[in-house]
């Protein structure tokens, strides 16, 4: 009962010091989900994620979004443009006072070339996603990136976070960067050419079918499918290079 008595002080005490507006957003229900379809004056060709906010991307000859939330909550989530980036933000913190789901914004473009995830919602796509190169970058999260690509470049960067990048498709030259305890799960993205610096706990996989040039300085190992010329820069740690 006094530990209950104390949370429930406490909750009063955190309230009371909060903005009161934002507070009484907290408490506004989230209403019926309805899809709000936002346009720009300017192109994009790059998503930067931002919150617990699902991205789906959708191939289209023309740049637009659809938000598909809860309909008191549509104008929480931001859509902008900033350069070649469309921005992905939520405004609201108020989950631990809802039923928790989240947010859905649907990606109209042409073509991506960057992906910059700073989030913890998923990004898919309806769709195979074609051009010359791709970049994604992940610097925190715990989601993942399930996409079916077709690129001339295919770019991944795992700075920091533990978000799982999943790739199926083809790509000429493929180059990645794993440096934080995220998976990358390429088996099903046929490459010709690699190149990977891991220096990271958890393991890689990749099939590339002519050359790989590869760096391993920690535990995760590279799983290579497929029989290209293979090309060792660096080695230290426990990690190795497994032919599957």
């Amino acid at each position: 009962m006094a530990k209950q008595l104390v949370m429930i002080i406490s909750l009063l005490t955190l309230i009371a010091g909060c903005d009161k507006s934002l507070v009484g957003d907290c408490f506004v229900k989230r209403g019926s989900v309805k899809t709000e379809s936002r346009f720009f004056d300017q192109s994009f060709n790059s998503i930067q994620c931002h919150d617990m906010v699902d991205v789906v991307i959708v191939p289209d000859s023309t740049h637009y979004v659809e938000v598909t939330a809860g309909e008191n909550l549509l104008a929480d989530v931001t859509t902008k443009i900033e350069g070649d980036f469309l921005i992905i933000d939520k405004e609201s913190n108020c989950n631990w006072t809802r039923k928790f789901k989240k947010p859905t914004v649907y990606v109209h473009l042409p073509m991506v070339r960057t992906i910059e995830y700073r989030g913890n919602g998923t990004i898919t796509a309806n769709g195979r996603l074609k051009g010359d190169t791709l970049s994604i970058h992940i610097w925190m999260g715990g989601e993942k990136i399930d996409l079916s690509v077709e690129y001339e470049r295919v770019e991944t960067y795992h700075h920091s976070g533990t978000t799982d990048v999943i790739l199926n498709g083809k790509a000429g030259d493929l180059s990645c960067y794993k440096h934080s305890m995220g998976k990358l799960k390429l088996f099903g993205l046929q490459t010709s050419n690699g190149y990977i610096d891991s220096k990271s706990s958890t393991d890689a996989e990749l099939w590339v079918t002519d050359k790989l040039d590869y760096k391993i300085n920690f535990e995760g190992d590279v799983l290579l499918k497929g029989d290209p010329q293979v090309n060792k820069i660096e080695q230290n740690g426990n990690g190795k290079l497994i032919r599957k």
